[in-house]
């Protein structure tokens, strides 16, 4: 089974992402799931060049597989189950987009339900010990657009057959106050090495 990993690169005035971060270890690590085939690309934080660079790693790769990483202020890990036909920015991109209010695709549905086998893996990743919850929100960022994007490839081209998104916490040189939610790499990449372990069909 081949799967294609993705993550982004560091946005909001930050000079790291904590998923592409956790993507290189996976890399490094990658004897771990010697029993998989595992690709991975990097993503700019840019609307519209985020989708073409994903759409342009499918058709190169054609994964069975694609499981999305990105980076976002949550209290825990948390896999999406979401994708929605919505670009809603708070913040800036990388080339400077503010987009209020506009569709990902103007062709596609409202929303799509990612495909991966989501109670399996938040069991198998919490079991790690790190905090995992399911989430209906993605946002309406870059995450967002890419998840929408690569549900609505695999709507039309029929793979890969999963794919899905999972959120990270910022790393913890990101924190502001005790209060601030993080975790370190080191404690991700064991949850996200377990998840992939049960992702295969």
């Amino acid at each position: 089974m081949k799967i294609l990993l993705t993550a982004f690169e560091p946005f909001g005035g930050r000079t790291r992402n904590a998923s592409a971060e956790a993507l290189a270890v996976l890399m490094q690590q990658s004897d771990v799931l010697k029993d998989l085939s595992l690709e991975a690309r990097l993503l700019p934080v840019e609307t519209g060049r985020a989708s073409d660079e994903l759409r342009r790693a499918l058709d190169e790769s054609q994964p069975d597989i694609l499981l999305a990483l990105g980076e976002a202020q949550r209290e825990a890990i948390c896999l999406e189950q979401l994708g929605v036909n919505q670009r809603r920015y708070t913040i800036p991109d990388n080339a400077g987009n503010l987009i209020e209010d506009e569709p990902v695709d103007p062709t596609g549905p409202p929303t799509y339900t990612t495909t991966l086998p989501l109670e399996v893996m938040l069991a198998a990743m919490q079991a790690t010990g790190v905090p995992v919850r399911l989430s209906d929100d993605a946002g309406r960022y870059l995450c967002n657009e890419v998840l929408y994007t690569a549900l609505h490839y695999a709507r039309h081209h029929r793979r890969p057959e999963r794919v899905g998104f999972i959120h990270l916490p910022h790393l913890p040189f990101a924190a502001v106050g005790d209060d601030y939610p993080s975790l370190s790499t080191e404690e991700v990449v064991p949850a996200l090495q377990a998840a992939l372990r049960v992702v295969v069909p």
